[in-house]
C-alpha cells in the first residue's frame, strides 16, 4: 500500500535543524511469525533518497505499531515523496491479510521525538568480504532443487 505525501509536509518545518521524516503504522497480521516493510522514496529524483526498514511480527492477530525515522529529506513543490507498507515474503501457497489500522507520515524534531517503534531489522546487513571467510568448499555437482521455483 502506498500513497503520495509530499502535499501535506511542511517543506519549511523539514528543512529545519534537527528535523527529518518519520512513516508509522499500525498493523495486525492474521500469520505469523511475519514480516512488513515502511518504506519512503522521492522516485522522480537523480540518486533520490529512500529508506526502507523490516519490521518481525511475531504472533498473529495482534496490533503493531512499528516506526522509522529518516533523515536526508528536501521536498520540493513538484516533487513527490511516497510513503508505503508492504507484506514480505508471506508465502504463496495461503491466503494472508494485513489490517492496517492507520499509515502515518509525518515531520518530526528528532531533538523531541520518541524513539521509532517495532522489532526493526536491517534490510540488506553489509556483506563480509569474501577473503575474510575461513572455509571454502568447492561446489562438486550443479543441482536444481525445484524446476518451479
Amino acid at each position: 500500500m502506498q500513497t503520495n505525501v509530499a502535499a501535506a509536509l511542511s517543506q519549511k518545518t523539514l528543512s529545519k535543524a534537527h528535523h527529518a521524516l518519520r512513516i508509522e503504522a499500525r498493523v495486525r497480521p492474521s500469520h505469523a511469525p511475519r514480516r512488513i516493510n515502511l518504506y519512503l522514496s522521492m522516485p522522480q529524483t537523480s540518486g533520490h533518497p529512500s529508506y526502507l526498514r523490516e519490521f518481525d511480527l511475531p504472533a498473529a492477530q495482534q496490533w503493531y505499531t512499528v516506526s522509522m525515522t529518516a533523515p536526508g529529506f528536501a521536498l520540493k513543490n513538484e516533487e513527490s515523496l511516497i510513503g508505503q507498507v508492504s507484506m514480505m515474503d508471506w508465502g504463496n501457497t495461503g491466503i494472508y491479510q494485513l489490517d492496517v489500522d492507520y499509515v502515518k507520515v509525518s515531520v518530526v524534531d528528532t531533538t523531541q521525538a520518541p524513539k521509532d517503534q517495532g522489532q526493526a531489522v536491517r534490510y540488506r546487513p553489509p556483506l563480509a568480504n569474501p577473503a575474510s571467510f575461513t572455509h571454502e568448499v568447492k561446489v562438486s555437482d550443479n543441482t536444481m532443487i525445484d524446476r518451479n521455483f
